[in-house]
């Protein structure tokens, strides 16, 4: 809108000049003017522009259909408007709309909701503002549906529901009075306000203009509502319902507490109608009443407003007569309002007159006391009981009314009672007895009468009575005084201990005579009792006279009958038993006065106190089992000494028992040794059983318990000689663990020996046949002259190896065809975890160099289940594994645990595969034995001829538990040589080409480096060390690398890193290193490093023992070595071809084992030299060997030794 101002404080020509400025910008388009604080509104349009359009009727909010008019007040101006929300537009120049705008001709008719802007425009003079009109058609008045309170309801409060279907612009709720309570404020018309109004759901609100409604008033409610277009909503109204918020009031009840009721007629009051109510009587004492509680619904005009009384409910209960009831008053009014509970206590319910029953004394009786029984069926108010005389002794105070007290009169039996107002009567008068009771509601009693009732309250006295206290008897005869006749009387047996008297107690009545006045000496009584023979009694004497006078019982005690010899049973020790304390046991039938065990020696040890006579005193001379005791008189026996034992006793009556004799006892005090004979402290164990041996100082069976880690003692097998197999399966022991193994020995006295405890560390179990002695497996590859190769297993004894010749082994294996080198490479471990080694071997130039590995599963009879002469594929492999194209597999041979669980691993070498790239295959062990595809594989560098794999060993060389692989590759970098480790997790080693390894060592030119190693903890550490040999180096000289394995580091190989150690060979062509391995041959829990040096003195072949050490090996020549093995000096028999280590005669310390491949040259038969600890040194030559054996012509035997 255009404005213009005048400012008042501003001269003439200062107006002047801003009404020019404004004329000049009247032509701009949406030109925009406001006042300010200066200026001051005397205008609406600036000069010379058109009067904005004007909307009729106004915009607003409409019920139906309209026809709008535009209109301006400048003659001549065109209207354009818009329908669409968007400013119109016009061209002042020619007075026409825009395009988009339409030019207004007549009236818009506006059937529907819509924005209408409009602009006016006249050629040479400004367009007027845009004016704008908003049409709100709404032509749906508004629902009101789930209201609430419903139609008829009872509420206690003012909320109220309801839900609109659309906003209301005005809104109310009205209440009207229809009847009930007065409300002068009716109608009270209540108007909706703010959210009240809003569409939606409103439930339980309270209205912000909440009624004050009167309570006891039923009103109509009515809900109203008018939407902004004026659609009024179809009034809702809930009819008849009643605002009550006052609970009902109960008052004027009957029964009242502690009443007494003929009739079930009650009384009350209700301050208003009732919806529900209830009137209970519930059972507080008195008689039973099994229906109890009773609650009787209110119905019909119970349930009214008003004073009820004396009224018989139409739902009456059926009470019980004699029953005490709480009755509780309940009532609900309409609104849901809960009356307070009004209570009525201890109304007892009465219409049946009390009776009197079981009254005494009877008719005719005599009595000494005053005491009366009698019941009663209810409560009395009153009662009495009369005495009056009618015979005997006279009496001036009869009759005796005596009054019954509050306790007295209760409805229970009153059984013997004296009562409060006990009568004085003479002793000797003869009475009637009266019972009289009238209830609380005046019912009477009949009257019961007794008669002839005679009163007598003196009792006899008994005296001079046998047998007495303490006696021993063999009859049943008594003696006894009476001071008066009895009426009735009795002699009583009662058991008290000895022997059981299922009878007892045996209660002997008087008859006839023995109930006369006068004494009465040893007479058996006309009821004469069976007593028990060997049972002991209390005797007790009674007697009543005719007024039921007891007299005192005379009783005497611990008479004992017997007219049987104890017995003796139980006893203990038992003929032939071996004990190693003086306990005894023995039962006595009865108590003894007097016994004795004697101990007479028949064999063993000499006893010069021979027969031991000791009585048994105090409490071991009674009646009973006396288990596991040293009696007071313990005799002093020879250790080893045999004895006869008796056992006597006599009891009381002097009766002696049959004397028991045990014969054969044998008294050892002296415990037995056990031993562990094929292990020692600190052993390597390449077993699964251990041996032993136990003695006792006396002959008899020794029982044998093994323990593994401190846990429980199991038995073990054989005695005195012993095995004991460890643990199997998945419970196998994981390689490189150290494990306690403690026996003890018990003999039959029970007699235990110290615990005799090792700590082993677990290796390959060498063990085919599991007789507790690792075995030796030898390969023979070239035989027989064709390379068709052997393989031959010979058992382990306490002498080592019984065979001196190859084809004397207990098991030997041919390979399969010519050329296949089977027993190029052995093992032996465990791969199934049965307790039983097992032996792989590999025939790598089986099927055109493609290579097999053989594995054969071990058992009680050995290899093959004892076959002793088969070929390879035959007698049932548990595993048959061939390589791929020309690969060489099995040209390398490991095993070990390479995932931890208890089972060998077999790790295979393959040095050909790929053009002597080299790989190695792992295939893990298992309940099944060895698997058939490989988990883990690893190949070579990408290299010239790498020769990967020629080498393996197992070990954690960091120290996690996990076990790690280094391999050897002695042909990388033009036969430099190169080592890797692959460092193993989550229990398993892992593997992948050989360029991924963590740790890699290259040797230099020709040093053949990783053409051996071996792995084993050198300095004691804990940690895994390696070593790798280098045969080549100086002219084939040769030397070793020690690594030593760091908790937590590893080894590392790589950066140029330096070998810990260096052992060199003695001179060139030695070709030390050719072979190593480690093992602990001194059980000093360092691991000894054995090196083979084939070439050393033209070929006559050494081998060197390293003993570990700590702090770390020194390195330097191999003359350095602890102990120099010499070779047999024919020259050229290659001793230290192949070293191993075993312990093939189980005395717990591993022998070094050297193969000689090339002995009996040109013949080339092959030996193998045994050497058992101790090894003494410097040198030690092969002719000093402890086991030597001889292969065939030309078979190489003891090119491979099974490690």
């Amino acid at each position: 809108m255009w404005l213009t101002y005048v400012n008042r404080k501003i001269p003439i020509m200062r107006y002047f000049i801003l009404a020019v400025a404004v004329i000049a910008m009247a032509g701009c388009r949406n030109f925009n003017w406001a006042p300010t604080d200066a200026l001051e509104k005397v205008s609406t349009t600036p000069p010379n522009t058109v009067e904005a359009p004007v909307f009729a009727p106004a915009g607003g909010s409409y019920n139906a259909t309209q026809n709008v008019t535009l209109t301006t007040s400048t003659p001549g101006a065109t209207i354009c408007y818009r329908n669409d929300g968007t400013n119109a537009d016009c061209d002042n120049a020619t007075a026409t709309c825009f395009a988009g705008s339409t030019t207004y001709v007549g009236s818009i008719n506006v059937p529907a909701t819509i924005t209408l802007n409009a602009m006016a425009c006249k050629a040479t003079m400004n367009n007027s503002v845009v004016a704008t009109a908003v049409y709100t058609i709404d032509s749906t008045a508004p629902v009101i549906s789930a209201t609430a309170p419903a139609p008829g309801a009872y509420v206690t409060n003012t909320q109220v529901s309801y839900t609109l279907s659309e906003s209301c612009g005005t809104g109310s709720i009205t209440w009207t009075r229809t009847s009930g309570s007065p409300d002068p404020g009716s109608p009270r018309v209540q108007a909706l306000v703010g959210a009240e109004l809003t569409a939606g759901t409103h439930s339980a609100i309270t209205l912000t203009n909440n009624p004050a409604l009167v309570s006891g008033t039923v009103y109509d409610i009515a809900f109203n509502c008018t939407d902004a277009a004026g659609n009024a909503a179809t009034t809702v109204t809930a009819a008849g319902v009643t605002f009550d918020n006052v609970a009902p009031v109960i008052s004027g009840v009957a029964p009242i507490t502690g009443s007494f009721r003929t009739n079930t007629q009650v009384s009350y009051a209700l301050s208003e109608d009732c919806q529900t109510g209830t009137i209970t009587w519930t059972r507080t004492g008195g008689a039973a009443d099994g229906a109890s509680p009773h609650a009787q619904t209110l119905v019909g005009l119970e349930l009214t407003q008003g004073t009820k009384t004396n009224l018989t409910l139409a739902n009456n209960p059926a009470l019980v007569s004699g029953t005490i009831y709480t009755i509780d008053f309940n009532c609900q009014d309409f609104a849901g309002q809960n009356a307070t509970t009004v209570t009525s206590t201890g109304v007892t319910f009465d219409n049946v007159a009390p009776i009197i029953s079981g009254v005494a004394p009877l008719d005719s009786a005599f009595v000494s006391t005053t005491q009366v029984s009698y019941d009663l069926t209810e409560v009395c108010a009153t009662a009495s009981i009369t005495w009056t005389r009618t015979g005997g002794s006279a009496d001036p105070s009869s009759p005796h009314v005596q009054a019954l007290t509050a306790g007295e009169m209760t409805a229970i039996t009153h059984t013997n009672i004296t009562i409060t107002n006990n009568p004085t009567l003479i002793d000797g008068a003869v009475y009637q007895l009266d019972f009289n009771c009238t209830d609380s509601a005046g019912n009477v009693a009949t009257t019961i009468t007794r008669t002839n009732v005679t009163y007598d309250p003196s009792a006899v006295v008994i005296s001079g009575v046998s047998p007495a206290s303490s006696a021993f008897r063999n009859t049943t005869q008594v003696s006894y005084t009476l001071s008066e006749n009895c009426a009735s009387g009795n002699v009583t047996w009662t058991r008290t201990g000895g022997n059981p008297d299922p009878g007892s107690p045996r209660v002997q009545a008087l008859t006839g005579t023995e109930l006369n006045a006068g004494t009465k000496t040893n007479i058996t009584l006309t009821n004469n009792p069976p007593l028990v023979d060997g049972a002991v009694y209390s005797v007790q004497f009674n007697c009543t006279d005719f007024a039921a006078n007891a007299s005192t019982p005379i009783t005497v005690t611990n008479v004992t009958y017997d007219f049987t010899a104890p017995t003796i049973t139980g006893t203990a020790p038992a003929t032939g038993a071996f004990r190693n304390n003086n306990l005894v046991s023995f039962t006595y039938s009865e108590n003894c006065a007097s016994a004795s065990i004697t101990w007479t020696r028949t064999g063993g040890a000499a006893d010069a106190s021979s027969p031991h006579v000791q009585s048994v005193t105090g409490s071991d001379l009674n009646a009973g089992a006396h288990n596991g005791i040293i009696i007071a008189n313990n005799p002093t026996l020879a250790d080893g000494a045999v004895y006869t034992m008796a056992y006597a006793c006599s009891d009381a009556a002097g009766n002696a028992a049959t004397v028991i004799s045990n014969t054969g006892i044998t008294f050892d005090y002296t415990a037995p040794t056990v031993s562990i004979s094929n292990l020692v402290n600190n052993s390597p164990l390449n077993t699964n059983k251990v041996l032993g041996s136990a003695t006792d100082n006396l002959a008899g069976a020794i029982t044998i318990e093994v323990q593994v880690d401190g846990g429980l003692f199991n038995a073990a097998t054989g005695t005195p000689s012993w095995n004991f197999m460890l643990p199997t399966g998945a419970a196998t022991w994981v390689n490189n663990t150290t494990h306690s193994i403690g026996a003890r020995a018990t003999d039959l006295a029970g007699n235990m020996s110290a615990v005799v405890t090792i700590s082993v560390r677990k290796g390959n179990n060498h063990d085919v046949n599991g007789d507790g002695f690792p075995d030796l497996a030898i390969g023979g590859p070239n035989a027989p002259t064709t390379s068709t190769g052997k393989a031959y297993v010979f058992h382990g004894s306490s002498t080592g190896v019984i065979a001196a010749t190859a084809i004397a082994a207990n098991t030997v294996i041919s390979g399969q065809a010519i050329n296949d080198n089977f027993g190029r490479q052995l093992i032996l471990a465990d791969f199934n975890g049965d307790g039983f080694g097992d032996l792989a071997v590999s025939a790598i130039d089986n099927s055109a160099s493609f290579g097999r590995v053989y594995v054969y599963n071990g058992s009680a009879a050995g290899l093959a289940a004892g076959a002793s002469n088969f070929v390879a594929g035959t007698n049932a492999p548990s595993r048959v594994i061939s390589g791929t194209s020309a690969e060489q597999l099995g040209s390398g041979l490991i095993a070990g645990n390479a995932n931890n669980d208890g089972y060998a691993d077999l790790i295979i070498g393959a040095v050909l595969n790929a053009t002597q790239r080299g790989r190695f295959y792992a295939h893990f062990g298992g309940a099944g034995g060895v698997a058939a595809a490989s988990s883990v594989t690893g190949q070579g560098e990408a290299v010239t001829a790498p020769r990967f794999s020629c080498s393996m060993a197992l070990g954690d060389f960091n120290g996690d538990g996990n076990p790690d692989l280094a391999v050897g590759s002695e042909g990388h970098s033009t036969s430099a040589g190169r080592a890797y480790i692959y460092y193993g997790s989550a229990g398993t080693i892992t593997g992948s080409l050989a360029s991924f390894a963590l740790s890699i060592y290259t040797g230099t030119a020709s040093n053949f480096f990783g053409g051996s190693m071996a792995a084993g903890d050198l300095n004691g550490d804990g940690v895994t060390d390696l070593v790798v040999g280098g045969y080549g180096v100086t002219t084939n000289t040769g030397n070793i690398r020690v690594f030593y394995g760091v908790n937590g580091a590893g080894i590392t190989l790589s950066g140029g890193a330096v070998p810990n150690a260096t052992y060199t060979g003695e001179a060139a062509n030695h070709y030390f290193a050719t072979n190593m391995t480690i093992a602990d041959t001194n059980a000093d829990t360092f691991g000894d490093l054995i090196v083979g040096a084939h070439g050393s003195t033209v070929m006559s072949g050494r081998a060197y023992l390293f003993m570990g050490q700590a702090p770390n090996f020194p390195g330097g020549s191999a003359t350095l070595a602890t102990v120099r093995f010499l070779g047999d000096g024919g020259g050229f028999y290659q001793f230290g071809r192949a070293v191993a280590v075993t312990d093939i005669n189980g005395d717990g310390r591993p022998d070094i084992f050297v193969g000689a491949n090339f002995y009996n040259n040109p013949t080339y038969n092959g030996r193998v030299y045994g050497f058992f600890f101790p090894h003494a040194g410097p040198t030690f030559g092969a002719t000093s060997r402890d086991n030597e054996i001889t292969g065939s012509s030309a078979e190489e035997f003891g090119l491979s030794i099974g490690k």
